[in-house]
């Protein structure tokens, strides 16, 4: 890993070293259901930035863009660790039990879909990012790889630098390189507000390419290198 990749996850644990400094502050706080929200809000936060900080070095990149549907992942998980805590509230002693086990059975498959998304996060996406210029914007290539089951998927997305959500502007089928200048699509910023994307039309299996030409005040130009 390179000297930028590392700078990239260097900047992104801010997010969860922010997130833990807010769960400790937060338990010193008197007890209250104000504090029990907080809390739970924080080291929801923090818990899963960290995983998700250590899930994505493998990939070799990480944006905060991203986050945000790994916490609904983790989310997912969490369900039945709720359904399991509000079932003590309940005052009927058979709904009580019956809640606390349907909530524990629910835990095996959550548990399994969850082990599942992470083992796909680690070993079948790549992803390369890429700041323009002057570094208002950010480009996001990312690759599901699916090795013997058939083409890679590509997709890019562009965020401004201050702005925790990304939009995808380009879709399709791919191929990853250890090489950037070897993957397709590759990516190149022309200045602060032209991206120039370059892909092959043939390995986009009959031409299944959705590329948008704006997004913002930034302009898309994709480039079919077959057609070239």
């Amino acid at each position: 890993m390179n000297r930028s990749q590392i700078s990239l996850f260097a900047g992104f644990a801010v997010v969860p070293a922010l997130a833990w400094l807010v769960a400790i502050v937060v338990t010193r706080v008197r007890p209250s259901r104000e504090k029990f929200v907080m809390q739970a809000a924080t080291l929801f936060l923090a818990a899963g930035s960290t995983l998700f900080l250590l899930l994505s070095w493998p990939t070799g990149a990480i944006d905060i863009s991203e986050l945000w549907w790994f916490l609904a992942w983790v989310f997912i998980l969490l369900l039945p660790v709720l359904g399991i805590r509000l079932s003590r509230y309940l005052k009927n002693a058979w709904m009580r039990i019956s809640g606390t086990i349907a909530a524990s059975v629910l835990m095996i498959p959550a548990s399994l879909l969850f082990l599942l998304l992470c083992v796909a996060q680690v070993g079948c996406t790549k992803r390369m990012t890429l700041p323009s210029p002057s570094g208002k914007h950010i480009a996001l290539l990312e690759f599901a790889l699916q090795g013997a089951l058939g083409a890679d998927y590509a997709n890019i997305y562009v965020r401004e630098s201050w702005w925790p959500v990304a939009q995808r502007v380009f879709q399709g089928f791919g191929n990853w390189s250890p090489n950037p200048q070897g993957c397709s699509p590759e990516m190149r910023w022309l200045d602060d507000s032209h991206l120039l994307i370059r892909y092959w039309s043939d390995m986009s299996q009959g031409g299944y390419v959705t590329c948008r030409q704006k997004v913002g005040n930034v302009q898309v130009e994709c480039q079919d290198l077959a057609a070239h």
